[in-house]
């Protein structure tokens, strides 16, 4: 897809991602998409020629523009912690649906062709993984946070910040200044009681 998506396109991909962040990939169909995009199944197969052509491509967009924005986190300057609040905050101020998409690729990745699932799979460490990694080894280079496997404790944060965003999470920690400092206070300053 070029970086300007076709109006139809565009509207395909808002459709699907609204059922797929509703339902599991299995329970979505083409047909179901077709009619809410009010096009036909022709029009639909024409922009995409599968709906796992269709998921890649929606996935895809979605991670883009994420790792776009998580960048401005990594490329800003100061502390590693700054920069992790800053990708942390910019993750928790997008839309509800937008943040749920993140969470697709753990529940349908075994729905889905194992190349396809490759491809998810690097487009999703580009976005999130690698860039939160990055802002962790300048950390470690820097002496803010001790040497650890930076890769291990990039993918522990993002659980972190996700599990923030659950029912519960959203319960407990009320707004995102609380999930922001629960997140970078665990991190940086573990769960032990003070002396």
């Amino acid at each position: 897809m070029a970086n300007t998506p076709h109006p139809t396109a565009e509207r395909i991909h808002q459709v699907a991602r609204r059922l797929f962040v509703k339902r599991s990939y299995s329970d979505v169909t083409m047909d179901e998409i077709a009619v809410k995009a009010q096009i036909t199944k022709g029009a639909l197969y024409h922009h995409f020629k599968s709906k796992e052509a269709l998921y890649l491509a929606m996935m895809e967009a979605d991670l883009s523009e994420k790792q776009g924005l998580f960048n401005k986190a990594v490329t800003t300057g100061g502390s590693a912690q700054q920069r992790l609040e800053i990708l942390t905050r910019t993750f928790l101020d997008l839309s509800v649906e937008k943040k749920r998409i993140s969470g697709l690729i753990r529940r349908d990745i075994n729905t889905i062709s194992p190349k396809a699932r490759t491809r998810l799979l690097q487009m999703y460490q580009e976005a999130l993984p690698r860039q939160v990694q990055f802002i962790i080894e300048e950390g470690i280079a820097e002496g803010e946070i001790r040497p650890v496997d930076a890769r291990l404790l990039s993918f522990s944060f993002i659980s972190l910040v996700e599990h923030t965003i659950s029912q519960h999470g959203t319960r407990t920690l009320k707004d995102n200044d609380k999930k922001i400092q629960f997140v970078i206070g665990l991190l940086f300053n573990g769960i032990a009681a003070g002396k």
